[in-house]
């Protein structure tokens, strides 16, 4: 599972949103089961086992050599995924009516987590403008398929496919994406093999970036005497970047 959404992660850049995991347990023994009869139990057992496993600490390893501290199982598997759950479902035996309604309340249970996963990812794509409808989805597929069909090991860039697809920006945030993005197009980062273009093209937006944020603090608030000292440390940085140019 983890190679799984190491190569998604790596074959579809600008996701923004991961993807959510439930592992079914299918056709548990009664005495296996009756250990992870709920969603909470099975999921620690789970992490549980993997975390004493050797493929964790070699995982641990790879995340500290990028700067990122791994302390435990779930730590890792939110780096790959948004969420987890684990459901065990007991094995049907006609002559067991006991283990019938356990297979039926666990079977209940995936359904619900299932919701409760699906509308979780759905209100983040909600917040990053990102939902798709019908007929957008229908566009990525095609575009998809079209990029995978004249190179299976490319990567699908998923701010490319938006393009003209989605929603004018509203906030803030989808504002200064529109304009980074429109910059680095410009400058052709897309097909040029040179690094940190992206790294200089954000130096060059914070004093602007700062700049917008200064000119929305309002002095007269009731809180006016923290948004000033907000307003002095913002462009003392400011000052401070260009006084390196």
């Amino acid at each position: 599972m983890f190679k799984w959404a190491k190569e998604g992660h790596e074959k579809t850049l600008n996701q923004r949103v991961r993807p959510g995991l439930i592992i079914v347990l299918n056709k548990m023994t009664d005495g296996s089961h009756d250990s992870l009869a709920t969603v909470d139990q099975a999921t620690r057992r789970l992490l549980n086992n993997f975390q004493q496993s050797n493929r964790f600490i070699d995982l641990q390893r790879k995340w500290k050599s990028r700067g990122k501290e791994i302390q435990t199982a779930e730590e890792l598997m939110l780096c790959y995924y948004d969420s987890f759950r684990v459901i065990s479902i007991p094995q049907y035996t006609a002559a067991s009516p006991i283990t019938v309604k356990k297979t039926s309340n666990q079977i209940k249970s995936l359904y619900q987590e299932i919701c409760r996963m699906s509308e979780l990812i759905r209100k983040k794509r909600q917040s990053l403008n990102m939902e798709l409808d019908t007929a957008s989805f229908n566009a990525y597929l095609t575009q998809s398929l079209a990029n995978l069909g004249r190179d299976y090991h490319s990567a699908i860039d998923f701010h490319q496919l938006s393009k003209g697809d989605s929603s004018l920006p509203s906030r803030f945030s989808e504002h200064l994406l529109y304009v980074m993005a429109g910059v680095a197009n410009h400058r052709n980062f897309h097909t040029s093999e040179a690094t940190g273009g992206e790294t200089h093209l954000v130096d060059q937006m914070t004093p602007y970036i700062a700049a917008c944020i200064a000119a929305q603090i309002n002095n007269n608030d009731s809180q006016g005497k923290a948004f000033a000292e907000a307003h002095m440390y913002i462009w003392v940085f400011v000052d401070s970047r260009r006084s390196r140019r």
